[in-house]
Parts: structure tokens; C-alpha cells; sequence
């Protein structure tokens, strides 16, 4: 027990200290929606922070994140996505392919995503963590090594939930980390901005 405490705690502080960077740069700014920029432990390639406050509600956010089929209408150049193993109503794992320009390759992803929301539903954490192994790599494209992704929600007000959201990502192949860089904000800004436009209409 004392062996399996030790390694929980382990892993806990680790996954924490993937966002613990104190010198974020805000990178790009507009519909309420802040992003921000920061040099990832052990990388050349920046994580991502978002800050932002939009209409809905926390059931709204859970609802739109559990539609795996339905993220390319709203996530940044996201060609396809399906459930891979569908857990609990609590966790699943999904896969998703994002386009990139040629000549660049195509990256695809298997993340697992696990949502706890308290008992009052004004609180609400979504973990997103990579696991490349858990489905066999697809010809033609490549996968992804390394994916973290944090969502911490609360319900700010009756018709507001605010959000803070962090992402750390290796796109591994052959892609320069100074052009990963120059188009790291781009991607979260217009996801975000989606995101806020379905929330409304939902």
C-alpha cells in the first residue's frame, strides 16, 4: 500500500508540474479570449495557456466534449475523430487526426479524457493525456508521442462558465519547433472562439 501511495503521489506532482511555468507571454487576445505562450520543461516546443469566459454552463462544456464526433466542426484543423474505448460515463478514450499543410504529414492522436465535476456542479476538471500506444498507428500520418491538456471550469455565474486551459505537446516527426512555435497560439485562439460560438447556440 505504502509503495502504490508513494507512486500516486509521484505521478500526481508530475502531471502538475507540466503547467507549473511562471513566465507565460500573452500571445494573442480578442473576443475575451487570452492565449498565452510558455517554454515547456525539457522542449523546444511552447506550451499553451487560455484564459476566457463564455457563455453557458459547466453540463453545456461536458456535453460538447463527450460529442467526440462532433469535434471537427469546432476544433482547430480536425479531420476526424472516433471513440476508441468508451470507459465510464466519467472517462474515454478517443483518437483524432489533425491536417497539417503539405508537405508536412498529417498528426494523429489517441488521448484519454477523465471529468470530474463536484457535487454542485460549479466546478469541473478534465484531464487529456496521450496514450500513442493504445491504438495502432494509421499509415501515412504521424502520431503524436506527447499530449497534455488540463481543462479547470467554473460556473462564474448562472449563464457564464469560466475556463482555464493549459496544453502541452510534442508533434514529433519532423516538424521544426520554430514553426510549431509561430503558429502555437493561432490554433488554441480560433478553437476557443468556436468553442464560445457553440456553446451559444447549444
Amino acid at each position: 500500500m505504502k509503495t502504490k501511495a508513494i507512486l500516486l503521489i509521484f505521478l500526481t506532482v508530475n502531471t502538475l508540474c507540466v503547467f507549473c511555468q511562471d513566465n507565460w507571454e500573452l500571445s494573442k487576445e480578442g473576443n475575451g479570449i487570452k492565449v498565452y505562450t510558455g517554454t515547456m520543461n525539457n522542449s523546444n516546443f511552447k506550451s499553451v495557456k487560455v484564459e476566457c469566459t463564455l457563455e453557458g454552463t459547466i453540463d453545456k462544456l461536458v456535453a460538447v466534449l463527450k460529442n467526440v464526433d462532433g469535434n471537427n466542426h469546432w476544433v482547430y484543423n480536425t479531420k476526424q475523430t472516433h471513440m476508441v474505448k468508451n470507459i465510464s460515463d466519467k472517462e474515454f478514450i478517443y483518437y483524432a487526426e489533425t491536417s497539417l499543410p503539405w508537405p508536412l504529414r498529417n498528426r494523429d492522436m489517441v488521448i484519454n479524457m477523465l471529468f470530474d465535476k463536484n457535487n454542485t456542479n460549479t466546478t469541473l476538471t478534465v484531464k487529456q493525456t496521450g496514450m500513442k500506444d493504445e491504438a495502432p498507428e494509421q499509415d501515412g500520418k504521424v502520431r503524436v508521442p506527447y499530449f497534455n491538456g488540463l481543462w479547470e471550469v467554473t460556473q462564474a455565474d448562472e449563464k457564464h462558465i469560466s475556463i482555464h486551459y493549459h496544453l502541452s505537446v510534442d508533434p514529433g516527426g519532423s516538424v521544426p519547433s520554430w514553426a510549431y512555435n509561430m503558429f502555437v497560439s493561432k490554433g488554441p485562439y480560433k478553437t476557443f472562439n468556436n468553442l464560445a460560438g457553440l456553446l451559444k447556440s447549444n
